[in-house]
């Protein structure tokens, strides 16, 4: 890529590096500077250096242009700026040349020592970085055993921070890091704009997927170039940390091009994670939440950037695929090395599932050619071709609308704020939710033609009824075309907390029983809700993970290492023995007689009542095995 930047500004970068090399040799020459630093009792060098004449042509500099500003200030009154320096990528401060990464606090704490003397100015000093040092930033709470301080020297000791007040034990108080940087900022601005607001809702489908549009949700490096061929070019360098290509043995690299199409997020519990978190936050686009100062432990989650998930896509897709040999390095290497979150209904299978039936369709295109497909190429592309013509029976206003997605994104609250609600939480039936658009997509937007398909995950060996799940009656098209009973629950959509109870457009329901076989019964069966006083509820139900159900694996090449990564990736909560050992789980069930053996009728001894325990059941109810008619 060019230089994007402006001659002048090139040749002043140039100018300040030289300036500040020649100010560094001539304090290395100077024989009166390097005296100061003779005493290296606490506090020694800053007192030393602060009655420096070296010091003192620093205060006159500074002054200098603390006026100038004063004097923009009274041609400007508006004009409240105050004098700032960033030092960017700061953690290059801690590395004594670019081959070794051994880290040594020398010149951060030698510049620090500079910005303390400065004190009387109004200025404010930022240290960025996307590698956290923090225990080399901090002073200790808890000083130094004395044999360690023998084998300190002034270049990696830490500063002292003692106050000079009348008590000597009196310390300063530390800012803690700020790690809240805003992602979202172009698409705010734009939402806080009545006129750009307006235009922006409006805007037709098929301009959401353009780069300048998703280019807004994320952090501003993206809105700082001028092209989607720029935008997409520095997003495919940077989520791979700067690689001139994708490896997909990486298991850095893995982990955050995954990260931002199926949402990977680590296991807390687990000190072995931290390496892969400092290393995702440093060179992979990982954000961090907050930080621990004492013992600098990470909170991080990967941002929900659309960019970064269609390059992430083009890596992916790439060469004739590196989706089978990546899903074997997250299986190997992560999954089963215990680093990575794996739910507990087999979401991240299902979520695998999705997006590889987005790529098949995608990504071939190239990035800047996904605009919209309908809901029945989605559907194709997702199962096996033996169950195409099963799909073709599903209403056409379903199959004929639009959609598009680039990645799943977690939420903990609602996902629309008023009345009615989209609350997964609240509705057991609905694990994932990808939209769709039931208009043209070249039109103006209309939020009212808004639908869903809605995704529920199931991992046991009994398979689940979607009249059980609804409450109500649902009708199998095919093979027998007999209603199945809603088994006396009461209806899901009558409920007030109902997530779609104002959504007048029909739902799409895939219903996944990952771990079921199929037995006599078809794998994949399709049936349609009979509740006319509500809008119809389609259900694609099916059984089995393997490419003989969803046809996206054999399209990506991923069924031969499917399998690895479906155990690794599902907790298994079935069996008699996993059962029993729920009984530990004190209040698991609340019936005394889970909890105490009961005497037999004739009193002879204690009888252990395992009736509760060994029946396979969570929180959202018994599953109800699956027969045909």
């Amino acid at each position: 890529m060019a230089d994007p930047r402006s001659p002048e500004r090139i040749n002043f970068c140039d100018a300040v590096v030289e300036e500040a090399e020649q100010i560094a040799t001539q304090l290395a020459k100077d024989e009166k500077w390097r005296h100061l630093f003779n005493n290296e009792e606490d506090s020694a060098f800053r007192a030393a250096i602060e009655g420096s004449k070296h010091m003192k042509a620093l205060h006159l500099v500074i002054k200098n242009l603390m006026g100038d500003l004063e004097k923009r200030r009274l041609g400007n009154r508006d004009d409240n700026h105050l004098l700032a320096f960033v030092f960017d990528e700061a953690s290059s401060l801690f590395y004594t040349n670019g081959l070794s990464f051994k880290s040594d606090a020398g010149r951060y704490i030698a510049l620090n020592r500079i910005i303390s003397c400065l004190r009387e100015f109004p200025i404010w000093f930022f240290f960025l970085s996307t590698e956290s040092k923090v225990e080399k930033i901090l002073p200790p709470d808890i000083p130094r055993p004395a044999y360690e301080n023998l084998y300190l020297t002034s270049a990696n000791r830490n500063s002292a921070w003692r106050a000079y007040s009348q008590d000597p034990d009196q310390k300063l108080r530390v800012f803690p890091p700020f790690v809240a940087f805003p992602l979202n900022i172009e698409d705010q601005r734009k939402m806080r704009n009545p006129a750009d607001r307006k235009a922006e809702l409006a805007k037709p489908m098929v301009r959401f997927s353009g780069a300048k549009h998703i280019a807004m949700f994320g952090r501003s490096l993206w809105s700082a170039y001028t092209s989607a061929h720029q935008i997409y070019d520095v997003a495919k360098l940077k989520i791979i940390g700067g690689r001139n290509e994708y490896n997909p043995l990486d298991k850095h690299q893995v982990f955050a091009v995954l990260s931002f199409c199926l949402v990977l997020d680590t296991c807390l519990e687990s000190t072995i994670s931290l390496p892969l978190l400092r290393t995702a936050v440093g060179s992979f686009m990982r954000v961090v939440i907050s930080m621990d100062q004492r013992t600098g432990f990470l909170h991080t989650t990967t941002p929900s950037e659309p960019i970064l998930a269609q390059v992430a896509m083009e890596h992916l897709c790439k060469a004739g695929g590196y989706w089978s040999l990546s899903i074997q390095t997250l299986s190997r290497e992560l999954l089963q090395q215990g680093l990575i979150e794996k739910g507990l209904k087999g979401e991240l299978f299902s979520r695998l599932l999705l997006i590889l039936a987005h790529d098949s369709l995608c990504g071939a295109l190239g990035l800047e050619r996904i605009l919209t497909f309908t809901v029945k190429d989605f559907l194709l592309a997702l199962y096996a071709p033996d169950h195409h013509d099963l799909i073709q029976v599903i209403g056409v206003q379903i199959l004929q609308a639009r959609m598009n997605f680039t990645h799943f994104a977690m939420t903990n609250e609602s996902l629309l704020p008023g009345d009615p609600t989209l609350d997964l939480h609240d509705n057991l039936a609905f694990d994932q939710l990808i939209p769709v658009y039931f208009d043209k997509d070249e039109e103006e937007f209309d939020q009212s033609k808004c639908g869903a398909i809605v995704i529920q995950n199931k991992n046991k060996e009994a398979a689940t009824t979607p009249a059980y799940i609804f409450g109500e009656e649902f009708l199998k098209i095919r093979p027998s075309g007999q209603a199945s009973k809603a088994n006396n629950q009461p209806p899901i959509r009558k409920k007030k907390k109902y997530a779609f109870a104002g959504m007048n457009c029909p739902i799409l329901f895939l219903l996944f029983n990952l771990d079921t076989e199929p037995g006599t019964s078809a794998p994949v069966q399709v049936s349609c809700s009979t509740e006319s006083s509500c809008p119809p509820v389609w259900v694609i139900h099916s059984r089995g993970h393997t490419e003989a159900v969803f046809g996206c694996l054999k399209t990506m090449r991923a069924e031969s290492v499917v399998e690895t990564f479906f155990v690794s990736s599902a907790v298994k909560r079935k069996g008699i023995y996993h059962q029993m050992a729920r009984r530990n789980l004190v209040f698991d069930r609340m019936t005394r007689n889970s909890r105490y053996a009961s005497p037999k009728v004739d009193g002879s001894r204690y009888v252990e009542d395992l009736g509760g325990w060994v029946q396979d059941s969570d929180n959202d109810g018994e599953d109800i095995q699956m027969k045909d008619g």
